[in-house]
């Protein structure tokens, strides 16, 4: 990529601005000054959220080659990378009807990697 840097959208943080904290631990919590203040660092408009909405993506193509976080049905390439992309950002904070963010979308899609 010529050393460009591409911040992808995973399931952490789908689940961070969703406020879905399970996963981060007491020391994580810790480094926003408290589980309160991480909560809010990722709603839509804390300093994380805004830059996971604004910059990260759900998918990208280098050189060819479509990266995701975890892997990307027909269903979802079908339209395209930009078209992933602005479902995801629309459907971020305020979910809609899209499953994308399901246990089968780019996010969570392990079939590839269990073989």
């Amino acid at each position: 990529a010529g050393g460009r840097v591409v911040n992808l959208i995973g399931n952490h943080e789908h689940l961070n601005v969703r406020g879905a904290l399970q996963y981060a631990g007491t020391l994580e919590a810790l480094e926003y000054g408290g589980l309160l203040q991480q909560r809010q660092a990722f709603k839509a408009d804390g300093w994380i959220g805004r830059q996971v909405a604004q910059e990260f993506q759900a998918a990208v193509v280098v050189d060819g080659t479509v990266f995701v976080h975890a892997g990307i049905l027909p269903e979802f390439a079908a339209g395209g990378v930009d078209k992933l992309n602005d479902m995801v950002r629309s459907s971020l904070y305020f979910p809609t009807e899209t499953n994308v963010f399901a246990q089968q979308g780019p996010f969570w899609l392990r079939r590839y990697a269990m073989g």
